[in-house]
C-alpha cells in the first residue's frame, strides 16, 4: 500500500499520495486533495453583516437606538470550526483510501488539536509528525523532510 502526506494550516489543506518509483528507488508526490479555506483569511467584516439594529438598546416599549451587539468569542469559534473541518477532511481521507501509513505537517499552534480529533486507529498509522507550516513548500522540500 501507499502512504499519505498531509500538509495543512487553518487556511489550506493538501494531501499527497506518496508513490514509490521502483525504477530509480525514489518517491513521487501526487496531489490527491487540495482546498483553500477562505474563512481563515477573511476579515470579520467580510464574514459578518455590518447592519446595526439587531439588538434593542433602549428600555422596553421606548423608541431608541439599536445596539450593535458583541461577537463574543468569534475568533476562537472560527478557529475551532476550522480545526474541526481540517480534522474531518483528514479522517475522511484516511478512511476512504486505506493507506498503510501517513505523515503530517501542521503549525505548532494547531498540530496537537488536529491529532486530538482523529478517529480511532488513525494516530497509530502516523509515521512522522512535524509541527511546521509547510503548505507553501515545494514537493522537493516535502520529500527531503519526510523521506
Amino acid at each position: 500500500m501507499e502512504k499519505l502526506l498531509i500538509v495543512a494550516d487553518l487556511g489550506c489543506f493538501k494531501a499527497f499520495r506518496m508513490c514509490p518509483d521502483e525504477m530509480n528507488g525514489s518517491v513521487a508526490l501526487q496531489l490527491i486533495k487540495h482546498y483553500e479555506n477562505t474563512d481563515a483569511h477573511a476579515r470579520q467584516g467580510e464574514r459578518l453583516t455590518d447592519q446595526a439594529g439587531r439588538f434593542p438598546g433602549g428600555k422596553s416599549g421606548e423608541a431608541g437606538g439599536m445596539g450593535y451587539g458583541e461577537n463574543h468569542n468569534e475568533k476562537s469559534e472560527t478557529r475551532k470550526r476550522l480545526i474541526e473541518r481540517l480534522a474531518k477532511s483528514l479522517n475522511d481521507l484516511l478512511e476512504e483510501e486505506k493507506f498503510d501509513g501517513w505523515f503530517l505537517a501542521a503549525p505548532k499552534e494547531i498540530n496537537q488539536q488536529v491529532l486530538d480529533r482523529l478517529e480511532n486507529g488513525a494516530s497509530a498509522l502516523l509515521k512522522k509528525n512535524l509541527s511546521l507550516d509547510l503548505t507553501k513548500a515545494g514537493k522537493k522540500e516535502l520529500l527531503e523532510r519526510f523521506c
